[in-house]
């Protein structure tokens, strides 16, 4: 059974004042909240996008072919890396023959943000790899019947 109270219209205009001005400041607090989540989102990006993992180095050095033909020797993964270079540290680093899902799978350890665009991420590592993979090119492919294909450095066994 409900409580029924009643007001004058002084009283009624009162407290219809008081609530729609603690409305008011309860909307201003929201607002507030939501810019500085806006804020905070737009940092946590910005440090991602600049963020570099370091990787424990290794006995024999991690040699890398570049894109452009370099050979480099990086002691950190960069995230400003193009694909096909980011796809050969992992090589280096994992030290095995692998499938594009797991090349990819990978990556995301050192940029946990591209996990967002999984489909797009696959499709340009596939690519990359169909590219670039073959005889006389920079990583090896092994294929696989009924299966996915394997792809690695040429002096990598399955």
């Amino acid at each position: 059974m409900g409580v029924k109270i009643e007001f004058n219209e002084q009283q009624a205009a009162h407290l219809l004042r008081y609530y729609n001005e603690q409305q008011d400041v309860i909307r201003g607090k929201i607002s507030e909240l939501e810019n500085s989540l806006k804020l905070n989102d737009a940092l946590i990006q910005m440090i991602k996008s600049q963020l570099t993992v370091k990787v424990e180095p290794t006995p024999e050095k991690l040699f890398i072919q570049t894109d452009d033909g370099k050979t480099i020797n990086p002691e950190q993964y960069k995230s400003e890396w193009s694909w096909g270079n980011k796809i050969g540290f992992i090589f280096k680093t994992e030290k095995r023959l692998m499938t594009t899902r797991e090349i990819v799978k990978a990556i995301y350890k050192y940029e946990p943000a591209l996990a967002e665009n999984d489909k797009s991420n696959i499709k340009s590592v596939s690519s990359i790899l169909s590219v670039h993979s073959g005889e006389g090119k920079r990583f090896k492919r092994v294929d696989k019947r009924g299966a996915d294909n394997l792809f690695g450095l040429h002096d990598m066994n399955e």
